[in-house]
């Protein structure tokens, strides 16, 4: 019987306890958590001083001037990231390359024509009776031009340096298509994280407008869920009541069993 009489206040006390712990529960007011979305966001993409930015970032920290920037919606005013492709960098410096190699084989064949024309001329001066063409000599040199700028190796080295020039085109072309295509999975990665952003944003601000009848229904929408809400707690925590009351003796039962144990003691 006291094991019963146990049970049944420790019910009573767990539903009364129940009751009013949910009677001091109160929903967060969500600002942290919308304010540490922004700061992700904006420290991602290096957007952390924008006016708008930091700006909302102060009102949502203390909570001030809620009303005044709810007017202005996140999804229109939230600054768009600016993404770059990782290998620009190295595709600027291949192109400045390239176009620098363009005018490399002209520059160094009309030096190597100057420097044939000089040796040429030394050797028509010491070498009068001998009748050679100047094609002649630059290949040959005849012991005057120096090998390396001799007709045939100007010959070889512009055919490499074109033959560079066109392996350039190749990559950098390749690059270009890659950068391109990477460039709008960034792009379109970022804009989903603006929208997520400001969504939120958003939805945070609507409850803080001023009073208007859109805002008033939407106030009396959600009332009612809350007192909805409530009254299944409320019944909840009577059923439990109820539940601690039927398990618990009554006083008329108790004497009943305490006269029970007297006769007993009476006729022994």
């Amino acid at each position: 019987m006291e094991c019963a009489v146990g049970l049944g206040l420790n019910d009573l006390t767990a539903g009364i306890g129940y009751f009013f712990a949910m009677a001091r529960t109160r929903k967060p007011d969500g600002n942290l958590e919308v304010l540490g979305q922004l700061n992700r966001w904006a420290a991602k993409y290096n957007l952390l001083q924008d006016s708008y930015v930091s700006g909302l970032a102060g009102a949502l920290e203390n909570r001030s001037n809620l009303p005044f920037w709810s007017t202005m919606s996140a999804t229109d005013f939230l600054p768009k990231p600016i993404v770059a492709a990782r290998r620009t960098q190295l595709i600027y410096y291949l192109t400045l390359m390239r176009n620098l190699l363009i005018f490399a084989p002209v520059a160094i064949t009309w030096l190597a024509i100057g420097q044939a024309s000089q040796a040429f001329a030394i050797f028509t001066e010491s070498n009068t009776a001998n009748v050679v063409n100047f094609l002649q000599f630059w290949q040959n040199g005849y012991g005057v031009l120096a090998e390396e700028w001799t007709l045939s190796r100007i010959a070889i080295l512009d055919a490499f340096i074109l033959l560079l020039i066109m392996a350039l085109i190749v990559v950098i072309a390749n690059l270009n298509q890659q950068s391109k295509r990477q460039r709008t999975e960034l792009e379109i990665a970022a804009d989903d994280d603006r929208m997520r952003v400001a969504l939120a944003v958003d939805a945070y601000l609507f409850e803080k407008r001023t009073v208007t009848n859109l805002t008033l229904n939407q106030g009396l929408s959600r009332a009612l869920q809350e007192l909805k809400n409530t009254s299944g707690s409320l019944n909840r925590t009577a059923k439990v009541v109820e539940k601690a009351e039927k398990g618990t003796p009554t006083s008329r039962k108790i004497l009943s069993e305490i006269k029970k144990l007297s006769d007993l003691r009476k006729n022994k």
